[in-house]
């Protein structure tokens, strides 16, 4: 590692570290590895009757939910995370080599995701014309929401041919906007639940798996799996 790429400013009490290049430095690879072995120790595995782990070479798996794309990596304000790079839970399973079979419910997704991203951006560009610090504040805790997605349609279930679901649930939480006991929220929107459960009628394989972002935890509300089935939940147990 070079001393022109690294400034070090050393105190009595702390040592900062910054790099100014784009170059991958030992430190953050090093670092990398350990936020990798952090992230696998959070998961817990809420329940499981033999399905899991799901191997993924060349299986095909029919993919779902807000999160699957539009995976949420930090909260609002200063729980938001910058990061190098970010890898989607579709990008993620496709790299362990399996075969993603739902991508029309996820490209509608994606364009009804891009259309509420633009509404959002054109009202806060014309709310910000009446500037204010309070505004202002508002604005930084009123991060985009992303929407739920659609209703999962028989012709779904039987283009994705396959045997095999997941169902991927993201929430927004953080500085300015806390999570709340709520449908749509903690709780599960009518669409996700009526999803899920038409997944587990639909799927031999299935798995509900509901990503936390900063400060907030996932509840699931179903009963009944008539399927085999594994439910995941990621942060505290």
């Amino acid at each position: 590692m070079k001393k022109d790429k690294i400034q070090l400013q050393k105190t009595k009490e702390y040592e900062i570290r910054a790099s100014y290049t784009d170059e991958v430095s030992e430190l953050e690879k090093k670092n990398r590895i350990l936020a990798k072995e952090i992230a696998a120790e959070g998961i817990v595995l809420l329940e499981n009757d033999g399905v899991l782990p799901l191997h993924t070479d060349d299986i095909k798996i029919a993919l779902y939910g807000n999160g699957a794309r539009r995976t949420i990596y930090g909260g609002t304000g200063s729980g938001e995370v910058n990061s190098r790079e970010q890898v989607n839970i579709e990008d993620g399973l496709i790299g362990q080599g399996a075969v993603i079979t739902t991508k029309p419910w996820l490209n509608r997704y994606e364009e009804v995701w891009a259309k509420g991203k633009k509404r959002y951006i054109r009202e806060g560009r014309a709310k910000l014309k009446k500037f204010s610090t309070e505004l202002l504040a508002e604005l930084i805790a009123s991060e985009y929401q992303y929407p739920y997605g659609d209703e999962i349609t028989d012709e779904d279930l039987k283009n994705s041919n396959t045997d095999a679901c997941i169902y991927v649930i993201s929430r927004q939480s953080g500085e300015g906007r806390d999570r709340t006991v709520a449908e749509g929220d903690y709780k599960l929107a009518d669409v996700e639940l009526a999803n899920i459960r038409k997944c587990a009628r639909g799927y031999l394989i299935w798995k509900a798996d509901p990503i936390r972002t900063s400060g907030g935890n996932m509840g699931i509300q179903i009963r009944g799996y008539p399927r085999s089935h594994g439910l995941w939940r990621d942060g505290k147990g």
